[in-house]
Order: structure tokens, then sequence, then C-alpha cells
């Protein structure tokens, strides 16, 4: 999960980003 939290918010694909960090995205987007 290098990948700034605005960017995955755009892309939101599993593939890029660990469990643990979507689970700490997820919590960020309302």
């Amino acid at each position: 999960g290098k990948k700034s939290p605005k960017r995955v918010r755009r892309l939101r694909k599993p593939t890029l980003v660990s469990k643990a960090d979507q689970r700490r995205i997820d919590s960020l987007i309302p």
C-alpha cells in the first residue's frame, strides 16, 4: 500500500490494495 488514499479511492481495485489497506481506506470513505 504505497499508493495514497486519494489514488486508491479513485481506482478502488482489490488487486492493487492489500486487505489491511482496503479496511483503512474504506473507513476513510464516507
